[in-house]
């Protein structure tokens, strides 16, 4: 007997078809047609199968026969029967069986199993069936019991165990142990039945420690919440005269008042003078005043508004470039950088005409402090209009502070302290020396200037 899948469609082969005279010969080119296949049922009546195709030749007289889902419907023997003129007749049964238990046999399903008893009095409950029980007994548990129980049932037992159990009382003058609780308030009896019982249990839990009761020797016990608010561990060593918040209270206003009058005679240790330099470090580099000197700013700006930025920006657009807008280039720019000029020539600005006549005077009274390179017409007026203010030659060295020479500094000498009579103008020399005429026993003021460095002028030269 053959196996189908219950309410499955499948293609059987049936066969052999031999000739109906000799038995033998096989029947190659039979028509056999939907209503030529008959099927019964579980023992049901014979009918022709639903699928409507025909059968059609493998080979050798074997055949191809298209069953459908309604076919195969059924559980149980399906009987299939063929016979068709020309040759003998076909059948074949089948056993149809449930899906599960087709993939049981034949695929990787597991094939479902209804336990009705136990063989193993030892055998336990699996999971799902301890589950599956819990969950019955819940529903059950969760189900009203109804008014007229059956007799000696659970239901019946706990309904009669719930009519003994509804509150009765004696309050308020009723004597009946049977009636049912009044509205009226409690009787002073049960007032004070009820107080004591409360002192009780809050004694039996020590609450009555809280605020009335004196601790003595009790403690908290380890783990409840006062052990944990009282003690950092539970060693219990909780001591009112250095842990009560009174004492903690003390500590702390002590504390600030002790930092608050630190002389200079206090010192840090090691560790408090790293702790406050790392915090320092922290709160510098946390408003960016670590890019000040040490740290380089990148692409980070100073905030729009901030000191810094009023004072390196004209506006709020913070278009500050060192190349043009830094100390050392406005520095050049007013001790006369050429390259001011020469810009403001390119971008085709003006000078307006004081600044023409200034620039003219100027030009002539350079020649005056001596400023000409070797070779240079100004040098050569310079040397041609020169005056010597003596017959006696001194030399003048310029030095920085310290105490270095000071070449290729401008220097002039005047005869006043205010500067407005020159006596003598040029530039030092490599040594830093500057030589002039003059006469002895008279005073001269010395007058020096060289970019980037500042010298006190005038300074008084005697002879």
């Amino acid at each position: 007997m053959l196996f189908l899948k219950q309410s499955t469609a499948v293609t059987e082969t049936i066969g052999p078809f031999v000739d109906s005279t000799d038995g033998n010969t096989e029947e190659t080119g039979l028509t056999i047609a939907q209503a030529d296949v008959r099927l019964s049922k579980n023992g049901g009546a014979w009918a022709q199968k639903n699928n409507a195709t025909s059968c059609t030749h493998q080979e050798k007289g074997w055949y191809s026969c298209p069953l459908n889902e309604t076919d195969t419907g059924t559980l149980g023997v399906l009987k299939l029967h063929v016979h068709v003129t020309g040759a003998l007749p076909v059948w074949v049964e089948y056993m149809v069986v449930p899906t599960n238990v087709w993939d049981s046999l034949f695929s990787t399903d597991r094939l479902q199993v209804d336990c009705r008893e136990l063989g193993d009095a030892a055998l336990d409950l699996t999971t799902t069936m301890k589950a599956s029980v819990n969950a019955e007994v819940d529903t059950a548990l969760d189900t009203a019991i109804p008014g007229s129980p059956t007799a000696d049932s659970i239901n019946q037992r706990v309904k009669a165990l719930d009519d003994k159990l509804t509150p009765k009382t004696y309050l308020a003058g009723t004597n009946d142990p049977g009636g049912d609780m009044p509205a009226a308030s409690l009787g002073a009896q049960a007032k004070q039945d009820v107080n004591a019982e409360m002192d009780t249990a809050l004694a039996d839990v020590d609450l009555d420690h809280l605020i009335q009761v004196t601790a003595g020797a009790e403690k908290a016990t380890i783990g409840s919440y006062l052990d944990k608010i009282m003690n950092k561990d539970g060693s219990q060593t909780f001591d009112p005269v250095t842990d009560s918040l009174e004492m903690v209270s003390e500590e702390a206003f002590y504390i600030a008042d002790t930092v608050a009058a630190l002389s200079d005679g206090v010192k840090l240790s090691a560790q408090g003078k790293l702790d406050v330099n790392a915090e320092m470090d922290t709160a510098l580099a946390d408003v960016d005043l670590d890019h000040l000197a040490k740290t380089s700013y990148g692409a980070t700006k100073p905030a729009d508004g901030s000191l810094l930025d009023q004072i390196m920006n004209k506006d709020g657009s913070q278009t500050f470039d060192p190349t043009t807008d830094s100390l050392e280039r406005i520095s050049n720019v007013v001790f006369g950088n050429s390259d001011y000029l020469a810009d403001l020539h390119d971008n085709g600005v003006d000078l307006s005409t004081q600044a023409k006549a200034d620039l003219g005077d100027a030009a002539w009274d350079e020649l005056l402090i001596g400023h000409g390179a070797v070779g240079s017409a100004g040098k050569a007026l310079a040397e041609a209009g020169e005056v010597q203010a003596g017959a006696y030659e001194h030399t003048v060295t310029v030095k920085d502070y310290e105490e270095n020479p000071v070449p290729q500094a401008t220097i002039w000498i005047t005869a006043d302290v205010d500067g407005s009579t020159v006596v003598r103008s040029g530039v030092t020399n490599d040594n830093g020396e500057f030589i002039f005429h003059g006469d002895n026993g008279v005073s001269y003021y010395i007058w020096c200037r060289k970019a980037g460095m500042n010298f006190t002028n005038p300074t008084l030269f005697g002879t």
